[in-house]
């Protein structure tokens, strides 16, 4: 069963649930409260991604599993958890957006992962690809 919390992007807008492993690109103040409702939904792994690398004593104090201050660093964790793009979740935060980001959040999705965008751009102005995933 799917959440009906009201933690936002965490919780019923990314549709994370018991047991889900979840990816978070920037932890301010939208991404920490992203971090809560997936660990109020169930989500067995929360996995934190900030330039501003989270020490271990805020990381579990907030509920996130693992802290990683790259993308790559997380994509590198991500396929030694799971052997594949398997997350059922990514969800995007920054305060920035850019192509790299939405990239590497797709990059670590299952087939039928979610990806969720609460972030704004000025402009951007380059493209994004990815695998296919109706394949």
């Amino acid at each position: 069963m799917r959440s009906t919390h009201r933690l936002g992007s965490g919780g019923p807008t990314g549709e994370v649930g018991p047991g889900d492993i979840v990816i978070i690109y920037g932890i301010g103040g939208i991404g920490i409260n992203a971090v809560q409702g997936a660990c109020t939904a169930g989500a067995r792994s929360v996995i934190a991604v900030d330039l501003w690398r989270i020490s271990v004593r805020q990381r579990s104090k907030l509920g996130a599993t693992d802290a990683f201050a790259t993308a790559e660093e997380a994509h590198d964790f991500t396929m030694a958890l799971t052997n594949a793009p398997a997350l059922n979740t990514s969800i995007i935060t920054v305060g920035n957006l850019e192509s790299d980001v939405v990239t590497a959040a797709f990059d670590v999705l299952a087939k039928a992962g979610i990806l969720v965008v609460v972030s704004l751009s000025a402009a951007m102005t380059s493209t994004f690809t990815s695998r296919d995933f109706s394949s």
